[in-house]
């Protein structure tokens, strides 16, 4: 009755310097290939945050036997909860993301600086433009949308996590319950 969950709560960390060094490896010179050469990869700033994944996996009994899923929407850190949540039957009403299983098209990973992905664009919010990762169009409409939606998430994501609200409100309801409850004392 054991089920071992993996996570990553964040990327290797590898500067760019180093994938560059991992798709342009020259094992006879141990050194890199040069530039000019036709098998040489270009690692710019989109394909370096692209390459930047984290681990998720979820081994029991079941997966062994028949679930040998790999699951190719993106997902991020929001959509573990209700992933797991699913999975034993629990539900956490604070959380934030969609379960990886039952997950479409249109999930959206955001990251703390505000850019965000789903499988269609990864869209930089700070330059304002995105690199399209299928044959679709993307409508200023899509890209407004799930940015309204990305904030909105990092809202929430820091209001539970960085300012801790959802304890800062229930000490408030219980400091606003002592209170009544004095009040009611006397």
């Amino acid at each position: 009755n054991t089920v071992i969950v993996i996570y990553g709560d964040h990327d290797a960390r590898l500067p760019e310097s180093n994938y560059v060094r991992l798709f342009n490896y020259d094992k006879e010179t141990d050194g890199i290939i040069s530039s000019d050469d036709p098998n040489y990869k270009e690692v710019d700033y989109y394909q370096y945050e692209l390459l930047r994944k984290v681990p998720f996996m979820i081994y029991s009994k079941e997966t062994k036997k028949n679930l040998h899923q790999k699951i190719t929407n993106v997902m991020g850190m929001y959509d573990v909860m209700p992933t797991l949540g699913n999975m034993f039957g629990f539900y956490n009403k604070y959380q934030l993301g969609k379960d990886v299983f039952n997950t479409t098209d249109d999930n959206i990973v955001v990251f703390p600086n505000g850019n965000w992905m789903t499988n269609k664009v990864y869209y930089n919010t700070q330059k304002g433009e995105y690199l399209t990762l299928k044959e679709t169009i993307i409508t200023e409409e899509y890209i407004k949308e799930c940015s309204e939606y990305s904030e909105k998430l990092l809202s929430a994501s820091n209001s539970l996590i960085v300012y801790d609200l959802i304890k800062k409100t229930q000490e408030i309801i219980e400091s606003d319950i002592d209170y009544i409850e004095e009040k009611v004392e006397k």
